[in-house]
């Protein structure tokens, strides 16, 4: 799917924890909880695969999520 702000505010809760991954960037996206929408970004390190939280749908802005994406991507590397 194609992560915009109208986008992340249109999904919806459906009764278990999902992620919708952005389709320009397939290791960033928002997972979907009962209580919150987070932007999450998935990364490789030792070998394992990770997670990382950036931060609530609701307090920062989806462009904001995709640099602290790339800071993040750039510091496992």
């Amino acid at each position: 799917m194609q992560l915009t702000e109208k986008a992340v505010l249109a999904l919806k809760f459906d009764g278990k924890r999902r992620v919708v991954w952005d389709d320009g960037d397939l290791r960033f996206g928002v997972s979907i909880g009962k209580a919150s929408r987070v932007y999450v970004v998935d990364y490789t390190f030792d070998g394992r695969r990770r997670r990382m939280t950036l931060g609530k749908t609701a307090e920062i802005k989806l462009e904001i999520a995709r640099g602290l994406a790339g800071d993040a991507l750039a510091e496992v590397r």
